[in-house]
């Protein structure tokens, strides 16, 4: 088998770390983000990068997809991908997993 991840789409996890056997998960971040509704708010409002308001919310919704990747890769996964980042190896996609337990 000829496995293929880009180390620049590794979400969670240490790529250096990764070995064949090794459970792997892929999530489409975009999704996930366009379900919080910090998010949502910045969409509504037409907020630009750089302003004030984007920023803190920017912030929030990161803060608030670290805490559930971590949350849900914790002890079962190694890596967590971006979706279209893992080739040749079998994943498990917990992006609507991720977005069906969040707390808003």
């Amino acid at each position: 088998m000829n496995v293929y991840i880009n180390p620049d789409l590794v979400r969670y996890g240490d790529f250096h770390t990764f070995k064949e056997g090794d459970k792997v998960a892929v999530v489409d971040s975009k999704k996930v983000y366009e379900s919080f509704k910090e998010y949502k708010i910045i969409l509504k409002e037409n907020l630009k990068p750089g302003t004030a308001r984007y920023t803190h919310l920017m912030s929030t919704c990161t803060t608030k997809y670290k805490n559930l990747l971590k949350k849900h890769a914790y002890g079962q996964y190694v890596l967590v991908v971006e979706l279209g980042g893992v080739k040749d190896y079998k994943t498990t996609n917990i992006t609507h997993s991720i977005i069906g337990t969040k707390v808003l």
